[in-house]
């Protein structure tokens, strides 16, 4: 009784174990991870690796003051709760691309809700269209959330700058990227940047828009700098800074201790149990089949099935055990006699294994064949 509840707590101990990992690792993909080497949910690694396919040279930092050189285009990604604006009044990464756009540089700017399932839920089941409003005719089904096209394009800019759309929703009209001149140099906005994440990018024509997007700002060789300090929760972990492959082994090790402690039941920190295998019917018979099998004793094995095919038949037409073999081979058929002779035919100490298996086989199948005509 008391082994069996030892058992069962191991056994909650270890559910709850790994339903706190499966929570812990949902948790994880419901938070915004836009980084260019990302391959959460949220992340941009193909949205990078889409770039690089258009002939782009993608690069990325996660330095807070991103050293930006002349023909750069950088990609920031901000956290609409927590990002008023792109301005040189600022500091860190946000006022250093402020300035770097003021002096003739240019920029895409890409909200990102912070809480990636809360952005998730919001995208629409079907696709809206998207039109150009500088390119007449030219438009993109795209998977994206009705509200994005709502969200006031200039917030992250200068408050005294505007611009008119590029790209709006066909059926309301309502801006969802747009081109903005900054002293001497550019930055295009789009209103809602999940569209460029790993979960949505491959839906509708999301990857066209965004190339056509990055068209706009950025010609074909250019060098696209993904300054991931613009966001709140860009920050890699120890592991992660490693690259992908090391954060695939980080979990598959978690997942091999969990099998090591629930399935093999280890007792960590105890000593070792000296569990004692017990030898049974089976182990026995093997041993003296194997005993006989290398002996190479024929006579024993068919003189073991002789016996017993001959008390079957005995106590089948009710004959004494000391009754001579030629009174027992009287009252079966004369071909089963005959198999009961033919088993100790010849040389039977010099059979080879399968000759002797073949006729104790044999044997057993006439015993057979006579005891069911009963």
């Amino acid at each position: 009784m008391k082994r069996s509840v030892l058992n069962l707590a191991w056994l909650l101990l270890g559910i709850l174990a790994i339903s706190a990992a499966l929570i812990a690792l949902g948790r994880r993909d419901a938070v915004s991870d836009p980084r260019a080497d990302s391959f959460h949910p949220s992340g941009l690694s193909a949205f990078a690796g889409l770039l690089r396919a258009n002939g782009y040279e993608v690069a990325s930092t996660t330095s807070p003051l991103p050293k930006l050189s002349k023909g750069d285009v950088v990609v920031a990604c901000l956290d609409p709760e927590r990002s008023e604006e792109i301005d040189s009044d600022g500091s860190g990464a946000a006022k250093r691309i402020a300035e770097f756009v003021e002096g003739g540089g240019r920029a895409i700017l890409l909200p990102f809700d912070s809480d990636f399932g809360r952005g998730s839920r919001a995208v629409a089941d079907s696709p809206i269209t998207m039109e150009s409003t500088v390119r007449p005719g030219k438009q993109f089904q795209v998977k994206v959330s009705p509200g994005a096209v709502e969200l006031e394009l200039y917030r992250f800019l200068p408050q005294d700058l505007t611009s008119p759309a590029i790209w709006e929703g066909k059926a309301d009209h309502q801006g969802y990227a747009a081109l903005t001149k900054d002293g001497k140099g550019v930055l295009l906005t789009v209103s809602d940047g999940i569209i460029a994440s790993n979960r949505y990018i491959d839906q509708a024509q999301n990857a066209g828009l965004l190339v056509s997007l990055v068209s706009t700002v950025a010609p074909k060789g250019s060098r696209l700098l993904f300054t991931e300090a613009t966001y709140t929760n860009t920050q890699p972990g120890m592991i992660e800074l490693l690259g992908p492959a090391v954060v695939g082994l980080w979990y598959q090790g978690i997942f091999l201790f969990v099998v090591i402690v629930f399935t093999l039941g280890k007792r960590f920190g105890l000593p070792e149990e000296v569990r004692v295998v017990q030898t049974g019917q089976r182990e026995l018979v093997n041993a003296v089949a194997d005993a006989y099998r290398r002996a190479r004793s024929t006579r024993v094995a068919c003189r073991a099935a002789y016996d017993r095919a001959d008390f079957e038949v005995r106590r089948a037409v009710k004959l004494a055990g000391d009754a001579p073999a030629s009174e027992r081979d009287l009252r079966i058929p004369p071909e089963l006699g005959a198999e009961f002779r033919r088993t100790f035919e010849g040389t039977i100490d010099t059979l080879t294994p399968q000759e002797a298996f073949a006729r104790c086989q044999s044997l057993r199948r006439h015993v057979r064949s006579f005891l069911s005509k009963g």
